[in-house]
């Protein structure tokens, strides 16, 4: 049995079909780190429905797919501010009054850091995924150097 309701169920979030509705949606994912569950509960609508509409239109799963993509950058822009924010990394201790590192705060940005990179490599795997493709390092053709005057053409290495 699907965990989600059937479209015909009266007490789905089943709703109809409007353009503003979709754009709404691929514009909160584009711009959030939530599963397509919670905000398809934002815009009080069931994940079927929105998955029905996918399905029965291939330039609506383009869109969401560049939504999806979006959402990779959005993911990626998080991950630098996570790295960053130092705020919580010392703690005082209420004896000493001696700020020790924060080993708790640590694991936790360790955690979102590696979820929000899993996520991206998924969402937008040729450009935040794990495999190193020669596409993905933009290898020339052929290289060519000039040393004094004279060029060298050097074929490009295969394997």
């Amino acid at each position: 049995m699907s965990r989600y309701k059937p479209l015909d169920d009266p007490d789905s979030r089943a709703r109809k079909f409007t353009y503003e509705l979709f754009r709404q949606i691929c514009e909160t994912i584009a711009h959030s780190d939530k599963g397509l569950r919670h905000i398809c509960k934002q815009h009080d609508i069931a994940p079927s429905s929105f998955y029905y509409w996918l399905s029965s239109d291939t330039d609506l799963a383009k869109e969401y797919q560049q939504a999806r993509e979006q959402q990779a950058d959005y993911l990626a822009e998080q991950l630098l501010e996570i790295a960053n924010d130092d705020s919580k990394d010392m703690i005082t201790c209420s004896v000493t009054g001696k700020q020790t590192p924060n080993p708790v705060a640590a694991r936790r940005s360790w955690i979102q850091i590696q979820t929000r990179m899993w996520i991206a490599a998924r969402l937008n795997p040729r450009k935040y995924g794990y495999k190193v493709t020669p596409e993905a390092l933009q290898i020339p053709e052929a290289i060519i150097i000039d040393w004094s005057g004279e060029k060298l053409d050097i074929p490009p290495m295969h394997s």
